[in-house]
């Protein structure tokens, strides 16, 4: 499959999916998100029992559906636990996304495991939204995590962001101000940066 997408990635709480939303308003291009897939993959048959039958009853929520936050609290804390789930959800989010880049061709790719789960492989590029730690806290600790839990996530996510990647141009965005700022940003990139990427690409 050839290199049709653009890969966004950065810490929880940067701004990828606000990054993805403009920049897919720019292109007209698919976004998709790795998150919402893992989301997704929680309901594939028989992933459900298995978290359940390796974790306990207590990373289920009343409904008996798989609590996110729940597992994260055990998967951050232990590197053999999160590479256990990892091998579980990360095919299935793979699949998902192989079809949808099928379909649509033209995608842009969102989430932070978008490195060491090879999808970046169908990328032309690859743009990291960085934004400053009080900025960073600030977001997250909105969803309810503490500071120490934060540090935890963003330790553990810190693999994911430099994961070596050879042939994939790695680009920048700051997303610390305001929401038309980053639209001004993001238009800037794509003109003088994404967008001849791919028109290389369509005269080779």
């Amino acid at each position: 499959m050839k290199r049709t997408c653009i890969g966004i990635t950065g810490y929880m709480g940067a701004g990828k999916s606000t990054a993805t939303g403009i920049l897919s308003e720019i292109t007209g291009w698919f976004p998709i998100s790795l998150d919402r897939l893992g989301h997704e993959a929680y309901l594939e048959d028989g992933v459900q029992e298995k978290v359940q039958e390796h974790f306990g009853s207590s990373v289920l929520n009343q409904d008996g559906s798989v609590n996110r936050k729940a597992i994260g609290r055990i998967v951050f804390h232990s590197e053999m636990e999160k590479k256990w789930l990892e091998n579980l959800i990360w095919p299935i989010i793979s699949k998902k996304t192989k079809k949808l880049i099928t379909k649509h061709k033209q995608c842009i790719l969102d989430g932070v495991i978008l490195f060491p789960s090879g999808l970046a492989k169908y990328c032309r590029c690859v743009l990291i939204v960085q934004t400053r730690w009080p900025v960073l806290q600030e977001r997250v600790q909105g969803k309810g995590y503490s500071e120490e839990q934060l540090k935890k996530m963003l330790a553990s996510q810190a693999s994911y962001l430099w994961y070596e990647y050879k042939d994939t141009p790695i680009l920048t965005v700051k997303n610390e101000d305001s929401y038309p700022k980053l639209v001004s940003a993001l238009t800037l990139l794509w003109k003088e940066h994404l967008q001849p990427l791919f028109d290389v690409e369509k005269s080779t």
